[in-house]
Order: structure tokens, then sequence, then C-alpha cells
């Protein structure tokens, strides 16, 4: 986490606020090596808001927030090349008026990994009224939008989504996601694979442009990246909603898998 332009560790009652722009570009990306990754780190914290301000060129990650608790974001705008927010470990969290632009990676993306070296759930979670999408870099927040990012580092079209998961070690409980738009990026996804619980998830009015792969996914596997002998999870209690979907690759269904 310290390997950051911003990072907390342990403390609480912190707000960062706008206007402002945090501008990444010389942080490194995924595989690059040494030097400052990530352009807002925070582990064990509490009581944080984060309103009103922009990221460009997040570098890995533009915000990872990891064991945090009681979580306001609220009106940002990310422009990154990487995943541009991930909420890893965390509990009473909740998104809203955010913009997301992450063409190589996940835009917003929920997590329950091993990285505190424990098992730690993810929930009481609330993302809405936000806009996820795989533009090229920089065009959201220039308003130029523009389409011309067509492959990521996995050779598929742009990522840009709404994901929980892979990363499921730990459960995700009570989480709703609503009022979404998703435009020329992936679809929404959610993974059990590594031992996860997923249960008590609402997702309700998403519309979705120019999906580059299938519009719902949701899958129980076994990867199991996680300690010897964690049973197989569940994906349970789960209500989708009023979607609406235009212009989707041809190829791709929705999958529950």
């Amino acid at each position: 986490w310290h390997n950051s332009l911003i990072w907390g560790d342990e403390i609480e009652n912190v707000s960062i606020v706008g206007d402002g722009l945090i501008i990444g570009k010389a942080l490194r990306g995924r595989g690059a090596g040494e030097g400052g990754n990530k352009s807002l780190a925070l582990r064990l914290c509490r009581n944080v808001t984060l309103r009103d301000f922009s990221i460009l060129f997040g570098g890995h990650f533009g915000i990872l927030m990891t064991g945090v608790d009681n979580v306001t974001v609220d009106n940002l705008k990310i422009d990154s090349n990487f995943d541009s927010m991930d909420v890893d470990n965390c509990r009473n969290v909740r998104i809203s008026n955010t913009s997301v632009n992450s063409p190589n990676d996940d835009a917003i993306v929920l997590k329950a990994g091993h990285a505190l070296g424990l098992t730690r759930p993810t929930e009481n979670v609330t993302i809405t009224n936000v806009f996820v999408s795989g533009y090229e870099v920089g065009s959201l927040l220039d308003g130029t939008y523009k389409r011309t990012f067509t492959q990521a580092n996995d050779r598929e079209g742009p990522t840009g989504r709404i994901k929980i998961g892979t990363e499921s070690e730990g459960d995700f409980k009570n989480i709703t996601i609503s009022n979404a738009v998703f435009d020329h990026c992936r679809g929404l996804a959610i993974e059990s694979v590594d031992g996860s619980h997923i249960e008590d998830i609402a997702i309700s009015n998403l519309t979705m442009r120019d999906v580059a792969n299938s519009p719902i996914f949701l899958r129980l596997g076994s990867r199991m990246r996680s300690p010897e002998g964690t049973p197989m999870g569940s994906l349970r209690r789960v209500s989708i909603s009023n979607i609406v979907v235009y212009d989707a690759d041809p190829r791709f269904a929705s999958i529950i898998t």
C-alpha cells in the first residue's frame, strides 16, 4: 500500500475532497517492477470520505481500499489504465454519482482476497448512480469519449466493467448495485472461484451499450487461490432485474455457470 502517491495505514476520520485532479502518469502499471504504482491506497482504515475529485492515469490501482470500514465515495471521475477502484475486505461502503473509465481492467471491482493475511468479508456495499466505460484513457475526462480502444491485455474487448470477484476467498454479503450505465466495455460479472460465499445480492436498473462480452456473467468455480483445504463456495440469493442491453458482441451469451 505504501508504494502509492497517497497512502493511509490504520487511520480514521479522514476526508479527501475536491475540486482537484490527481495525475499519476509517472506511476507504474502492473508488472512494472519497483516504484509507486497506485494513486491512492488505504489499509485498515475507518470513516473515510472521498468526494469531488478526479484521477487521470491511476497506475495499477487508481483507488485501492483493503480492510476499510465506513466509506463514502461520491462524485468522483476516474480515467485510468488499469483497475480504477478496488474495494477489498471492506464493510459499509457507499459508492455513488461516480464515472469510471478503465479500458484495460475493471472499473469498479469488489474483492475479498487474502492481502491482509486473513479471511474477511466484503459486505454492506451500495453502488448506485454510476457510469463505467472502456474508452481510450483520458477521453472520459476531456469529454471526447473515444472508442478507438478495442482490445484489453487479455486480447478481448475493453474491460471497464463492474465486477464482484474473482479474488474471492472471503465472503460477499448484502450488496446492491443500481442505476448503472455501461458503455463500450464488458458486462456485469459475479464470480466465486476461491471458496467465497456470495449471497444476498440485489442488482437493478442497468443499461448497457456496445458490450464486449457477456452482459451478465455469473460463475461458481474452483480456481481455489486460497489456503489448502478451503471448500467450494456458493452463489445464492441473487436478484437481477430491469436490465437493458444494446449492441452486445453476438459471440457471447449471458452466462450462469
